[in-house]
């Protein structure tokens, strides 16, 4: 059984419930004022019993500024439920005999890295280079992958007085006069030091512990930022880490798997959510306002097989409206996930646009069914406001991909051919099946038709993958789309290219 933390009343949440993740690596995200870094406080609790006060300070001379009065913290646990409950100064548990509880979850040690100085200040005191020792090798070896050098290969450390946390890092310089020669970590970069403290921090990790790190891009360029997410989730397979970062980072989140994505938002009533497994650009949200800004029309649309197709529906509508090309206007298609998620996100993202740019929805076929037997008061109440900038494709990508190669394969493998200069290429009809008529998940089964068809057309490619040949066969679909429908395509799309 999974441990629940549930948050009511604290800062601008009204309640949250957010259950702790299983062991890996783990993007928190979401807008200012979600909440992040309040959640990554509580979380800490479990291995920090001041996490509290230092997290959430009130203040000593009046009641009347920064109290908790009325918020509560719980966690459900295998081992027992406690909520902790600001009273006058303290937060007291109930039931008092479950106290204990979160110290009996697995966690040898719970690690915060707080976005403060403390992850980019040197050490200040000074002292004479005695006893200089090599850094470990692992810090050295992460420290150069990081940043893309041999630069950490000289990384030294020493000893500037006694006691636990008393090292600090120097570079070594090439002799002069036979004479060694340092920089002291004080000339680092902010991004330097900030990155070798946390590996310094990662090698003492005991292992399954839980690591928390608040605005892990701190200090760093978008290149660091993804080799040290790569190594990150390294580190949190082989010493078996929850680890947990929050981000703003557009570069972190477009790197990170989408299963690994816990996404906050705020719903009308004031309740925050944790969604997993979103689209990234639905995540982004309005960090998908600052990169798309400078189309002039956004499609937002389900999924990558529905971009693919909008794009090149677009491309061929936009040469029939507009002969000549330089005056046609900037468009992108933004996957965001499905038909309920494409609703929401649309209606959030689009105030934050510029005047100038225009805004759709271009659903899958099975989304209008879907829609019209909606119960959810949300989904059916922005349908209908949003009923004149939303469209249909045809049919759902994956099932009009395999009616297009069953009844058009010979056509298909032609154009495969020449588009992958193979002329040996082939594909027997009994490899594209029909999806029967009674099938209980025809989207799901017409998924796997074409991931096997890909797979068998990839394996005769000597430098092209599934992948590669699925985004082919979309474009194959939707040019033969075009061809045949053309009055559908220009009435639906027509009308978005002209804003």
């Amino acid at each position: 059984m999974p441990s629940k933390i549930i948050i009511e009343n604290l800062r601008h949440i009204k309640r949250l419930e957010f259950e702790i993740p299983s062991q890996g690596l783990w993007l928190l995200t979401g807008a200012n004022g979600t909440g992040k870094t309040s959640l990554l406080g509580c979380i800490r609790r479990i291995g920090f019993s001041n996490s509290f006060p230092l997290h959430f300070p009130a203040s000593k001379k009046s009641d009347r500024l920064d109290s908790y009065e009325g918020a509560t913290i719980s966690y459900e646990t295998p081992g027992g439920d406690v909520s902790y409950t600001y009273r006058t100064e303290r937060w007291v548990p109930t039931p008092k005999k479950n106290s204990k509880v979160l110290s009996l979850l697995p966690y040898p040690n719970v690690l915060y890295i707080a976005a403060n100085a403390d992850r980019i200040e040197p050490s200040q005191e000074d002292f004479s280079p005695r006893r200089v020792r090599a850094a470990p090798q692992g810090i050295i070896d992460a420290a150069n992958r990081i940043f893309c050098t041999d630069k950490f290969d000289a990384l030294k450390t020493i000893n500037v007085r006694r006691g636990v946390g008393s090292q600090a890092f120097l570079i070594e310089l090439p002799d002069v006069g036979g004479k060694k020669q340092y920089f002291s970590e004080k000339n680092l970069s902010l991004g330097e030091l900030c990155i070798i403290k946390l590996l310094r921090m990662l090698q003492d990790c005991p292992d399954n512990s839980l690591l928390l790190i608040d605005e892990l891009e701190l200090a760093l360029h978008p290149t660091a930022q993804a080799e040290l997410l790569s190594h990150l989730g390294e580190i949190a397979g082989s010493k078996s880490l929850t680890v947990i970062v929050s981000t703003h980072s557009s570069t972190l989140i477009k790197q990170a798997s989408r299963d690994s994505l816990l996404f906050l938002q705020e719903t009308e009533d004031g309740v925050v959510q944790c969604t997993r497994g979103c689209f990234p650009s639905y995540v982004l949200g309005a960090l998908a306002y600052r990169e798309e800004a400078a189309s002039d029309i956004l499609i937002y649309v389900e999924d990558e097989s529905a971009r693919i197709v909008v794009e090149q529906l677009v491309r061929h509508a936009m040469t029939r409206l507009y002969a000549d090309g330089s005056i046609c206007p900037g468009v992108s298609a933004v996957p965001v996930g499905g038909f309920a998620n494409v609703l929401r996100f649309f209606v959030r993202q689009t105030p934050l646009l510029p005047a100038i740019t225009k805004a759709y929805m271009v659903l899958d076929a099975d989304a209008q069914q879907s829609i019209a037997d909606a119960r959810v008061e949300e989904i059916v109440r922005i349908a209908a406001e949003q009923a004149a900038n939303i469209s249909y494709l045809p049919y759902t990508p994956e099932l009009g991909l395999v009616e297009y190669l069953h009844g058009n394969r010979t056509e298909a493998l032609m154009k495969l051919r020449q588009h992958f200069v193979l002329n040996t290429l082939s594909l027997r009809a009994q490899d594209i099946p029909l999806v029967p008529d009674d099938a209980a998940k025809p989207r799901k089964v017409a998924k796997g038709i074409v991931d096997k068809v890909c797979d068998l057309l990839a394996q005769q490619l000597p430098n092209a993958s599934s992948s590669d040949v699925e985004v082919a066969l979309l474009k194959l679909l939707a040019d033969h789309t075009f061809r045949n429908s053309m009055p559908r395509v220009m009435q639906q799309f027509g009308p978005i290219l002209r804003g």
